[in-house]
């Protein structure tokens, strides 16, 4: 019926063996991670709540057949898919925002200032230049946006290690950084 399917496993490594025979397959198959409970705001790594909040996004946009998961996995809380769709930032070169309200959105969005952006979840704003790391079907992307006043002037990828434009591009579309 064009909806995907959810295959639930008994455990992670499971899970993962059985993405990895879909795709052979030629579907579009991602793994859930278990969510990492932190019952304190630190500064830890993100990477499971990223890759969860990667493939939520991806299943919006209908680009998975298949999703492989464990039941703990399946049964924890996420963000619900309203307040997922309300903290989409889509940026396009023909569109207009400020970077004052970007900036905004990003910290709306659990994204946190910082003054070199170098890993998923961070950004930073030098004038007219916004940085921003995030991961996007399960790949970890960095994008430059320069502004002339509110006006977006140029977008690309770049390379967090020498900082430099490696591919310039139309739009993007930044999922949540956290999911509560």
């Amino acid at each position: 019926g064009g909806r995907p399917v959810l295959i639930l496993c008994p455990d992670e490594k499971t899970a993962r063996r059985m993405r990895e025979t879909v795709n052979a397959f030629g579907l579009r198959c991602a793994y859930y991670p278990n969510r990492d409970l932190n019952m304190y705001n630190i500064s830890a790594s993100r990477e499971f709540e990223q890759a969860r909040l990667s493939l939520l996004v991806a299943l919006r946009r209908g680009e998975l057949d298949v999703v492989t998961t464990t039941p703990e996995a399946a049964l924890s809380y996420t963000v619900p898919q309203g307040v997922l769709a309300e903290n989409l930032i889509n940026i396009s070169l023909d569109g207009e925002i400020s970077p004052a309200e970007l900036v905004n959105r990003l910290c709306t969005a659990g994204y946190v200032r910082s003054s070199l952006a170098e890993g998923a979840g961070q950004f930073a704003q030098r004038g007219g230049i916004v940085d921003i790391c995030y991961t996007s079907a399960g790949v970890d992307r960095a994008v430059r946006i320069e502004f002339f006043g509110d006006e977006i002037d140029r977008m690309g990828f770049f390379d967090v290690a020498t900082q430099r434009v490696s591919e310039n591009v139309q739009s993007v579309l930044i999922p949540p950084a956290r999911e509560i």
